[in-house]
Order: structure tokens, then sequence, then C-alpha cells
């Protein structure tokens, strides 16, 4: 992931107000998947 899609998951929560784990939940995906996602790793 570049670090502008990174920024994305930060805006987004911001934005909403809610936390990374929220935003999974939401998502339905893990809490530990946004955090991937937010740090940059891409899952091989």
């Amino acid at each position: 992931m570049t670090e502008e899609k990174e920024n994305i998951i930060k805006e987004v929560c911001k934005e909403l107000n809610i936390t990374q784990t929220e935003l999974g939940r939401q998502l339905d995906v893990f809490a530990s998947t946004i955090n991937t996602w937010a740090s940059g790793k891409i899952p091989t």
C-alpha cells in the first residue's frame, strides 16, 4: 500500500471520529487487518 492509502485509512477514522477497531467492525474485518492496512503492509 502506498503512503497515500495509509493516510486515507487514518483520515477516514479521524473524519468519522472512530477507532481503527470500529472501522474494522463496520467493514467486517479484524482490527489487525485494518492495522496492517494502516501501517502500509500488503498481505502476500
